[in-house]
Order: C-alpha cells, then sequence, then structure tokens
C-alpha cells in the first residue's frame, strides 16, 4: 500500500504483542493505520468544508499534528538507536517526497490560470505559485492581509492553499536542527534524549501558544497564517510522540478514546466560531481530538489483534495513499470552477462532481509524480564518504528536477505574461484612434475592446508624466504635478488644475500637443480637489492658491479648470450660488493674465465598476449600460455665467456616453477603468472633440487634433 509523504518514516508492521517501553523506545518506527485513517478523515472534512459549507473544519491542525508527531517519532527513535540526526539529509529527503506532487500541481495549477481566469489576475496569479514553490505562501498571504474567512472564492487564490504546506515545510527546516540539538545536548549531559526534547518542545509549546492568543487577540487573520502562532501546534505533535511509548491504555478505554477523538474531529467545524478563535484556544479541539485517536493506537499496550474497524478500512487506507496529491488539487479545482460559473458554493452534486475532478487529478498527480519519485528513493544509494549529506543521486536528479520543472514553469509564465502584456501595450499605441471611440460609426465592429485586460491597471494616469521641477521662479509643485513638452523652447502651454479627473483629461490635451511642436502641457492636481475646497484651508486649496500665483506669474496660453462635479445620484454639482463662484475665478484670470480659460463638465460618474461589471457579464451587457449624468436645471445659465467671465465651456457626456448611455466601451475602447475615471486611451480619443470646440475660441488651436488624417 502507498502511503502519503509525511506517513512514509518506515512502515514495519505492528508487533504481535505489546512492546516494552524501552524496548518500544528503541524500535524501529512502525506503520499505524489509525493514522492513516485519521488522515483520510481529515482530508475529506477539509474538502468538504471547502466546497460545500464554506467554514475552516480543523482538518489541517489535525495534519499539522499528525505531521510533527511522525517526524519526532521517526527522529528520536534514531537517536535512541545511537544515530544523530543529520538536518541536511533530513531536509533534503523530506523535500524530495514533497516537491514532486507540489511542483507538478503548480505547474498545472498556473496552466490553467492561464486558460480560464481573467488576464488582469496573471501577475498576481505568478507571484502566488512562486510563493507556494518556495513554501512562504503563508508570508504572501500575511503581507497581502488576506482574511481567510472574510474573502469571497471569486477573490482568493489558486495557491491559498499551500498556507498550511509553507508552514509545514519551514518547520521541517526547523525541527531537525532542535532534534539535533537535544541530541547533542544529551551527549554532553548524560541526560536521556527524550527527557530533554519534552523539555525543549513543551518551552516551544509555551511560548508559541501565549504568542497565539495574543496575536489572535489583536490581529485574528494576520495570526492565522503565522508559523510562530502555529509551531504550538507541531510541538503538541511531538510532545505526544515523546510520551506514548509510556502510556498504558486498556483496550475497551482506548476505543472509547478513539471514537470520542473521531467524533470531535468530525464535529468541530460544525461547533466552533473558528472565523474569531483559530489559531487560538479553540484549535485545541481538533488536536485534543487527534491525540484521543493517536494515543491510544500507536500506545505500548495496543497489540496487534486490536484491529481498527473504521479507522483501518481499506477505502479509508486506500484513500491515504492519495490525501496528500487530494488536498493540492481540490482547491484550485474549486477556485476554478467559481471563476468560470461565478457560482460560491456549489450544490450537492455540483459539488461532488467537482471533488471526483479533484480526486481523478490526485490519482493522476500521485502516479505520474509521487510513486515513480519514491520508486527512485526506495533503490538509492547513499552518498560516500559518511560526512557528506546522506541522500543519494536518484533523490538528488529528483530535487533537481522538481526545481527546474517549478522554476521553469514561473519563468515560462513570466515569459508568457510579458509577451502578452507587450501585445496589449502595442495594440493601445498602434490604435487608431481618429476612427475609434467617439468617432467610429454606430456600426462599426471591434474585437476586445482595449486596452486589454491585463494592462489595465495601468491605464490610469498615463497622460503626462514627467515630475514637475522649479523650472520658474515661484513655482512650487504641489500634489500631482506633471508636465509634457520641452519647458524652455515651448511657446505654447497648456496648463491643467484640479484632480486626477483632471490628470486622466490631461491626456487628450497631450493627443493633440503631439501633433503640434513646441506646445508644453503643465497638470497641477492633487487627489479630490474642485474648485469646491477653496477656501477651506486644505490641500485642495493650496493647490489652487499656488496654481493662481503660477499663472500671475508665468501666463500660460491655456488654463484648464473642471467646471463641475458629477454624482452617481444626481446633477452635477455647479461651482456657484453658495459654492465658492468659478466665475469670479475665471474673470480675474482673464482680465490681469493673457490667459484663456477652459472648463471642463466633469465626467459621468456610476455607483458601480463599469470595468469590473463588464469581465463579469461582458462588454455588450445591458447590465453595464449606465444612463449619463443628468443636467441640473441651471445648468444653462450657469454656462453662461462662466462665458460671460470669458471662460469655454466644454462637455464631453455625449461623446462619453452616446445617445445619453454610459457603456464599459465605446467604439472598440474601453471607456472606464473604474466607476468614475475614463481610460488614458479613451481620453485621447476625444482629443478630435476637444479641438473642434476649443478652436471656436483660441485662435492657435488647430480644428483636427490629427490634421495629417
Amino acid at each position: 500500500m502507498q502511503l502519503s509523504p509525511s506517513l512514509r518514516e518506515g512502515a514495519t508492521p505492528r508487533a504481535d504483542s505489546p512492546a516494552k517501553p524501552e524496548e518500544k523506545a528503541a524500535a524501529t518506527t512502525r506503520f499505524v493505520p489509525e493514522i492513516q485513517g485519521l488522515r483520510t478523515i481529515a482530508l475529506l472534512l477539509v474538502a468538504t468544508f471547502h466546497i460545500w459549507i464554506g467554514r475552516v473544519s480543523g482538518g489541517v491542525d489535525i495534519f499539522l499534528l499528525i505531521s510533527a508527531y511522525l517526524l519526532t517519532r521517526s527522529l528520536t527513535t534514531s537517536a535512541e538507536q545511537g544515530k544523530l540526526t543529520r538536518p541536511i539529509t533530513f531536509i533534503l529527503k523530506k523535500f524530495t517526497r514533497l516537491l514532486p506532487a507540489a511542483v507538478l500541481t503548480i505547474a498545472l495549477t498556473l496552466l490553467a490560470g492561464f486558460l480560464i481566469l481573467d488576464s488582469r489576475f496573471w501577475n498576481t496569479m505568478m507571484a502566488q505559485g512562486l510563493a507556494a514553490l518556495t513554501y512562504t505562501m503563508n508570508f504572501w498571504l500575511q503581507g497581502a492581509q488576506v482574511d481567510y474567512y472574510a474573502q469571497s472564492r471569486s477573490d482568493a487564490s489558486l495557491f491559498q492553499h499551500f498556507w498550511s504546506l509553507a508552514i509545514q515545510g519551514q518547520v521541517f527546516l526547523l525541527w531537525p536542527v532542535l532534534h539535533l540539538a537535544a541530541e547533542v545536548a544529551a551527549k554532553v549531559t548524560k541526560i536521556r534524549v527524550r527527557w530533554i526534547l519534552i523539555a525543549g518542545f513543551s518551552l516551544v509549546f509555551l511560548g508559541s501558544f501565549l504568542y497565539a492568543l495574543k496575536l489572535t487577540a489583536i490581529n485574528q487573520p494576520y495570526a492565522y497564517f503565522s508559523t510562530p502562532a502555529r509551531l504550538w501546534e507541531f510541538a503538541a505533535g511531538s510532545l505526544l510522540a515523546l510520551v506514548v511509548p509510556y502510556l498504558r491504555i486498556p483496550r475497551r478505554v482506548g476505543t472509547v478514546l478513539i471514537w470520542l477523538g473521531i467524533a470531535g474531529a468530525v464535529s468541530c467545524g460544525f461547533v466552533l466560531p473558528v472565523q474569531s478563535s483559530f489559531p487560538g484556544v479553540a484549535t485545541l479541539w481538533p488536536l485534543i481530538s487527534a491525540a484521543l485517536v493517536i494515543a491510544p493506537a500507536d500506545a505500548s499496550s495496543r497489540a496487534a489483534s486490536d484491529r481498527p474497524w473504521l479507522l483501518g478500512h481499506p477505502i479509508l487506507q486506500k484513500i491515504g495513499g492519495y490525501t496528500y496529491a487530494l488536498y493540492l488539487t481540490h482547491w484550485p479545482v474549486l477556485i476554478l470552477h467559481t471563476a468560470v460559473t461565478r457560482i460560491e458554493r456549489p450544490d450537492p452534486l455540483r459539488g461532488l462532481l467537482l471533488l471526483a475532478v479533484s480526486v481523478v487529478a490526485a490519482v493522476i498527480i500521485t502516479e505520474l509524480a509521487d510513486r515513480p519519485v519514491a520508486a527512485l528513493a526506495k533503490a538509492d544509494r547513499p552518498f560516500r564518504p559518511s560526512w557528506l549529506p546522506q541522500i543519494g543521486w536518484r533523490r538528488l536528479a529528483a530535487l533537481a528536477a522538481c526545481c527546474a520543472l517549478g522554476f521553469g514553469a514561473i519563468g515560462s509564465s513570466h515569459s508568457y505574461y510579458q509577451s502578452f502584456r507587450e501585445g496589449e501595450f502595442a495594440a493601445v499605441t498602434n490604435a487608431p484612434l481618429h476612427e475609434m471611440g467617439p468617432q467610429a460609426p454606430d456600426d462599426a465592429r471591434f474585437g476586445e475592446p482595449i486596452p486589454g485586460r491585463l494592462i489595465m491597471s495601468e491605464q490610469l494616469f498615463t497622460g503626462p508624466s514627467t515630475p514637475c521641477t522649479d523650472d520658474v521662479a515661484g513655482f512650487v509643485p504641489l500634489g500631482m504635478c506633471f508636465t509634457w513638452g520641452d519647458t524652455e523652447s515651448a511657446d505654447r502651454e497648456i496648463y491643467i488644475i484640479g484632480n486626477s479627473h483632471s490628470v486622466t483629461y490631461s491626456s487628450m490635451f497631450m493627443e493633440i500637443a503631439e501633433q503640434q511642436p513646441n506646445w508644453l502641457v503643465r497638470t497641477q492636481a492633487y487627489p479630490g480637489c474642485t474648485f469646491l475646497e477653496v477656501d477651506t484651508e486644505s490641500a485642495c486649496d493650496d493647490v489652487f492658491t499656488g496654481s493662481a500665483q503660477y499663472i500671475q506669474h508665468a501666463q500660460p496660453d491655456l488654463v484648464v479648470v473642471l467646471g463641475s462635479f458629477s454624482t452617481p445620484a444626481g446633477p452635477d454639482q455647479l461651482f456657484t450660488g453658495d459654492n465658492p463662484h468659478l466665475a469670479d475665478w475665471i474673470r480675474t484670470i482673464e482680465d490681469t493674465t493673457t490667459s484663456e480659460v477652459v472648463t471642463l463638465r466633469d465626467v459621468p460618474r456610476f455607483d458601480e465598476n463599469m470595468f469590473e461589471c463588464a469581465s463579469e457579464h461582458g462588454y455588450d451587457s445591458p447590465e453595464c449600460v449606465k444612463p449619463t449624468s443628468v443636467d441640473a436645471p441651471e445648468l444653462e445659465p450657469y454656462i453662461a455665467e462662466l462665458e460671460g467671465a470669458g471662460g469655454t465651456w466644454i462637455d464631453f457626456n455625449e461623446a462619453i456616453c452616446r445617445y445619453g448611455e454610459c457603456r464599459p466601451s465605446n467604439g472598440g475602447l474601453v471607456t472606464y477603468y473604474d466607476d468614475n475615471h475614463i481610460t488614458d486611451v479613451f481620453s485621447r480619443s476625444l482629443a478630435q472633440h476637444l479641438s473642434a470646440v476649443l478652436s471656436r475660441d483660441v485662435h492657435w488651436c488647430p480644428q483636427a487634433a490629427w490634421p495629417a488624417l
């Protein structure tokens, strides 16, 4: 029978009669079917709760305890036979057994992710794959501030379940070192190594448990993935392994304890409020339940005739050989299913199908990777001389192959990602904007709108991007300040003031400026700033005050400012009446400088992310169509007020939202980055609309944004 990696520490049959503690302590470690059965039940609990219930079962905590139990039982037995632990040898052997299935799962998951997931998730997916491969996934989840309980399936990582394997891998690096330190101390002090280990792991247990209690109370999501907060669970398994040889448990009592342990393991996820308590006190429930099974099953008083009925059943024993691979496969199958169907909780029949797919994948991975490496390792011969790590060429070759496959999969994924990304950037760069966006005929047909999903996150502020400098006497760059063009040779300057919407609008001015030599575009903005914030003693007021001083000193040819503030539920707020008067500000500039002033109507805002809606339902979905911003009753007199002060009013609503309907895409271009920012490429497509209106009042502005076309 094939065993999972952490159970392959020797599998000699149980003795015909109970051994004395001293004899058992020095005997070869044996295979205990109850442990295999318990692992199977724990894995089925994990998969069941993940697929149907959406809670934590406590099964992972049982895995952690069992892994430490078997590790310490094996190393302590060897130490009592006079063999020093070789940490490097142990680590190399352990990871040679763990990596084949893990690496193949990671590679297949990456491939499935590229085929199924939206391209905007690829970069994060690759970072998570690398974290899974290097056993640092728990650190990645901590850094990303992931809440294991609060997030939806659609937001979960394909590799999130590797957090427990990461902590286990880190313990596999630490535990053999602790064992070696105890063995050296035992030789020096002449104290039995078992007692030194009991003392050492008791300290680890106490320190880690107290830390877990404190961290869980302060930041439970962070504590959930914390290695120091989980060490006490491993220490509990090691302590159990150290005391079990001395236990004398009557047969009937042992049977009762085993059934109590099974009941406790199964009921844990149903009874405990794990969403607010793990890895604190509540974690004792699954650990004690596991101990109630393991202690009587592996105690010295246990005889071969004490055949386990449920845990030793051939079906559980057979499944146990695939538990490791099944743990690896069930989670990505579940998350990919959610990505395709948007179903967070599958019904019983669909859940069974997902479990069946996971089992098939687990069997394939086990047969292709796990068992072949196990067969190689069994026939291996250690290196010579003996002071070298005792790992043979076959294991070393298998380990090297795993590393090559794993890092090769990550590298190949990154190369494909970069190639795909460059293609999307090229599509944006080469887009014929003169016939796209608002210029596109109503019956025009386009492929996937640009920019592509992969580079969408880089498309918010991609207009003027050179940081401002003190190139003009008296000018102090504030907030988001950028320039495009030559500040020394420019003979026309466009100065844009406002907020993030002003920055996105600046792209259309830059598009025109690219066709005109010696034009300079300067953008001075601050997040959330509108003319409503003037005279409020805020950063926004500083921007407008500083801009007014700059305008008086430099007298740019054109000053551009937002003339309204849109809202999702109603008409735009206008800068008149009880609000600060924009008309007075314009009149001051027109009367005291040579600058001309343009006021732009704000872009429509929504209560839903337009891009996310399109990603979920499609760019043509009726669910993503929103009405354009409502015209305020006083809009016409407000425009007259601004124009009477000398300003030019430009409204892009009809260009952005054709026929009064705002859509995620318009004329082959993605319209909105989120719920209120237009994309850079769509802003540039508005250049012709801008030129046509602006050229009526500004004599030096061309009537055509792209005169060569």
